[in-house]
């Protein structure tokens, strides 16, 4: 029978919540390079790699928020992964702004593109889309960066956060209970 996972809380959410934003992050030069190679679909594309970018960019947001609640389920951590910890966090807003910024860099391009309308030539198209490529690969670093921190938060030093936190209340109140 299928079973739906327990819906976690806030503070146990980080895992569930931050590979959107990452996968987000890393599709959208896929899009930018298509939009730039085919002139034809070239709006359509780059509007489609806007969306995606934008909304990784929230997804940034929304993962950096339940990372620092995850944080907080931390017990008195050994000092390397409390630096870890503060890497990661660090790495993440960097991520956040970054993202955000170029968010509201491609929005600007793509206002301007679409009041000057066909008026805009190639070429421009072109550097424009290069010059957001290019930021957006920037991006893919730093977040492979701090993905990395956080893999290795996870898989080198076990911090994980409890998917459901009343499991473990429940299993120690039902011991003594044959099931």
């Amino acid at each position: 029978m299928f079973d739906f996972p327990p819906i976690p809380s806030w503070h146990a959410a980080h895992p569930f919540i931050v590979h959107l934003p990452i996968g987000m992050l890393f599709a959208a030069p896929a899009l930018l390079i298509l939009a730039i190679l085919f002139r034809r679909l070239r709006a359509g594309l780059a509007t489609a790699a806007f969306i995606v970018l934008l909304m990784g960019a929230i997804g940034a947001f929304v993962a950096v928020s339940s990372g620092e609640a995850a944080e907080h389920l931390m017990r008195n951590p050994p000092p390397e992964v409390h630096d870890l910890v503060h890497e990661h966090e660090e790495g993440a807003e960097r991520v956040r702004i970054f993202a955000a910024i170029l968010a509201g860099a491609f929005a600007l391009f793509l206002i301007i593109a679409g009041i000057a309308g066909k008026h805009m030539r190639a070429p421009v198209w072109i550097g424009a889309l290069l010059i957001i490529l290019i930021a957006n690969l920037a991006l893919n670093v730093f977040l492979l960066n701090t993905a990395h921190l956080g893999g290795r938060l996870v898989h080198t030093w076990g911090v994980m956060a409890p998917i459901d936190e009343s499991s473990s209340s429940d299993a120690d109140s039902h011991d003594d209970h044959d099931h």
